[in-house]
């Protein structure tokens, strides 16, 4: 039996305050006099892929060492397989599929319009784009294609209403999930056909959709902003359309605003305007109400992008004015570290897979010159505090006033010592 759950988010808006002992060092930077703005990276951190859309290039790394790069007009989306070794590129009406070994796409493959995402499998066998008008005035319908590497052609091709909002395929390639809006609806597929498996009315917009990697469960936003439906937050099994989670929310968040674990039990979402983060455990009884399971955190500024480590401990948030990374422990949501020097504009941002790797498109302004850089973190690497640990003074303090007490006592009964001895010295020598 499926059991649907409503109800407002009334968990306390948490305010996590930035400090200087939790700022981050990067490993290393590129810098370039070009923005970068998309950025993939591998399940282990090695690869890296990274867009600049000023120059039209694709730029791909190991490290920090350019491997190479090639001009692929202005890019929409990006993806790289888990493994690292392929990248997919949907840019101006195409798109690209790349060996990280090679600059030459395997694949070109012209699309039906301009605005794109594209999505692939954790092998790169699969890869799922979609593209929708960017003007939203005339036909407002989506294409989708489903190709297999080495195929010059899609496995198929679907046509749907609506304006894609977000596109996310699992792990194995099986199964595809996207969302539109107007209207707002969740669409899955499988890899075997065009014809959705099932179709599930958000009504008039959708926002961020996202499958799990085992394939199983789905996480969507959607509503209405006024009318019978409100915005609400939904977690649906892959079996049917129907939800088995359902929770209303304030804001309507975008696909950069939705974050999934591997199992599909805990996720995330974070809304721009309203600077906030909630984070949703399903593995905590009494099926998500149990204390720790929706915690709700005030972030330092707006998101601007997101991601989770697959366990789901790790959440990392690219804000207007910086990196910021948080840790579920002990059921509590903690600010564990942060990077905010010159309240860098982080453009986006992704993360190994177990979360201890990050990587950024940073732009920074200081003095109106305008920087941009990729850097590389270690999240679980411990700052550096600038200042002593404040529990160590008053013990090294206490420490030495016992060693300064003892010393004294011990002179005071040497010092005793020696006059009992000289006055004993000298009352022998009266007697005599």
């Amino acid at each position: 039996m499926i059991t649907l759950l409503f109800s407002t988010v009334l968990t306390a808006i948490v305010p996590l305050e930035a400090s200087a002992e939790l700022e981050m060092t990067p490993e290393w930077t590129i810098d370039s006099e070009n923005e970068f703005t998309e950025i993939a990276v591998s399940a282990d951190g090695t690869y890296i892929a990274a867009a600049i859309n000023n120059a039209n290039r694709l730029y791909v790394f190991r490290g920090n060492e350019s491997l190479w790069y090639s001009t692929v007009g202005l890019v929409h989306s990006l993806a790289m397989s888990a493994d690292g070794k392929y990248i997919a590129v949907g840019a101006e009406n195409t798109l690209y599929l790349f060996s990280v070994h090679n600059s030459t796409p395997q694949l070109k493959y012209q699309l039906t319009y301009g605005n794109s995402k594209v999505a692939t499998s954790a092998d790169g066998n699969a890869t799922a784009v979609g593209t929708t008008p960017h003007n939203h005035n005339n036909t407002l319908e989506t294409r989708l294609h489903l190709f297999q590497k080495d195929e010059d052609t899609p496995t198929w091709t679907s046509t749907i209403a609506g304006v894609l909002e977000s596109l996310s395929i699992s792990d194995d390639g099986s199964y595809v999930a996207a969302s539109t809006s107007k209207p707002g609806c969740l669409y899955l597929f499988a890899k075997e056909h065009e014809t959705p498996l099932w179709i599930y009315d958000f009504g008039e917009r959708s926002g961020g959709a996202k499958i799990s990697s085992n394939g199983n469960y789905i996480v969507a936003v959607g509503g209405n902003q006024t009318g019978y439906k409100e915005m609400r937050i939904y977690r649906f099994l892959r079996q049917t359309s129907q939800p088995n989670y359902v929770k209303v929310i304030s804001e309507l968040p975008s696909f950069q605003g939705v974050s999934i674990s591997a199992n599909g039990s805990i996720f995330a979402i974070s809304y721009t305007e309203a600077n906030r983060l909630i984070m949703f455990n399903l593995e905590l009884p009494p099926y998500g109400y149990g204390p720790g399971s929706v915690l709700n955190v005030s972030l330092p500024s707006p998101r601007v992008s997101l991601s989770m480590s697959a366990d789901g401990k790790h959440i990392i948030v690219g804000t207007l004015e910086g990196l910021f990374t948080y840790e579920y422990v002990n059921r509590q949501l903690e600010l564990k570290n942060h990077y905010t020097v010159n309240k860098p504009f982080i453009n986006d941002v992704a993360s190994s897979i177990d979360g201890r790797y990050l990587v950024a498109a940073v732009t920074v302004r200081p003095r109106d010159n305008k920087n941009s850089m990729i850097c590389f973190f270690d999240n679980f690497k411990e700052p550096k505090a600038d200042v002593a640990n404040p529990w160590l003074q008053p013990a090294l303090i206490i420490t030495a006033a016992v060693i300064l007490a003892t010393a004294t006592f011990i002179l005071h009964k040497k010092r005793k010592k020696r006059s009992d001895h000289s006055s004993q010295s000298r009352k022998t020598s009266l007697m005599k």
